[in-house]
């Protein structure tokens, strides 16, 4: 099933096919109204409604086809970022190629397997985003004011399903509600602006420093470490083009990592990592600063994709 955000209410729909059913609406009218509360129409509601929201929404769908009283045409719904309010936490350095790309682009040599050989050396390394609000498809998004270096990074994220701490990485898929994609949104003038890059987390923290969607893929038996062909394309032409198999740590391992003595809860958002084609893993550096002309410009649409979850595109607007 495709989880969606629709709607000026944003409310929780199925994507279906060419429509979207809005899943609170059908299982009131189809399945009765006593059972509408366990179906949430707002979103981290839903995903702590557990598995009987899921079953209520596939029981609905059967029933609803295309009645407009409770669907409506995909094509012209306003769909949201299928953000449920929730902590996003990110994997870093978590791809051996984009890390190779940039040591070699920097004058430096290594090997793919010595990269992933050394950094399996250390822990698990990452931040956390604290966005207000974050994009959807279709939304534009502000060029930050700071940087001269704007850059990508398509990743698959991982939706949170239940509370959990300490948690053992045989048991990490048992957590996963559903998967999405995101654009990790970044500010490359901040790894050489300040002696302390990471004060503040200001490269990856800022209006629309993130967007997620189409939808969230909810179905049995998923496995955030085998999704293959998650793309990015900037103007039409192809950046990135990766599997996140190749990570250096897995979801499980980076799961088991992040949750010592941290609860996750329901709604929280997981992203995995890059793989290389990023602006400044494929730039040539001028002393310590990448060259400009593969970062992003004002005016470029950038559009992020993986197969079975979808698409989505965002244009990049200069700051009014």
């Amino acid at each position: 099933m495709k989880i969606v955000v629709f709607g000026p209410d944003r409310r929780v729909g199925l994507w279906q096919g060419d429509r979207v059913i809005d899943v609170n609406k059908a299982v009131a009218t189809h399945l009765g109204a006593d059972k509408a509360a366990r179906a949430p129409a707002n979103l981290l509601a839903y995903i702590e409604a557990g598995q009987e929201a899921l079953d209520l929404t596939r029981a609905a769908a059967e029933k609803t086809g295309d009645d407009p009283s409770v669907s409506q045409p995909y094509a012209g719904t306003k769909i949201w970022a299928p953000w449920p309010g929730r902590r996003v936490a990110c994997a870093g350095a978590n791809n051996p190629q984009h890390i190779l790309n940039n040591l070699l682009n920097t004058g430096k040599e290594g090997t793919v397997e010595g990269v992933r050989t050394m950094l399996r050396k250390g822990a698990p390394s990452g931040f956390f985003k604290v966005p207000v609000e974050v994009a959807g498809p279709g939304d534009d998004i502000t060029y930050p004011a700071r940087s001269t270096r704007f850059d990508y990074e398509a990743e698959l994220a991982v939706i949170v399903g239940k509370r959990g701490k300490d948690i053992p990485k045989g048991k990490a898929r048992d957590y996963v509600w559903g998967l999405t994609l995101a654009n990790d949104w970044s500010d490359r003038d901040q790894l050489v602006a300040q002696p302390f890059p990471i004060s503040l987390n200001l490269m990856k923290n800022f209006d629309d420093c993130l967007t997620l969607g189409p939808c969230i893929l909810v179905e049995d038996g998923l496995d955030p470490d085998a999704v293959d062909g998650i793309r990015l394309t900037l103007n039409g032409q192809e950046r990135q083009n990766f599997s996140n198999r190749d990570s250096i740590f897995s979801f499980c391992e980076f799961v088991e990592y992040l949750t010592r003595d941290l609860s996750i809860v329901p709604g929280d958002v997981i992203l995995t990592g890059t793989g290389p084609g990023t602006a400044v893993d494929t730039s040539k550096w001028d002393g310590d600063r990448p060259l400009p002309d593969l970062f992003i410009k004002p005016g470029d649409v950038l559009e992020v994709s993986a197969p079975n979850i979808g698409s989505f595109q965002n244009k990049v607007v200069a700051k009014a």
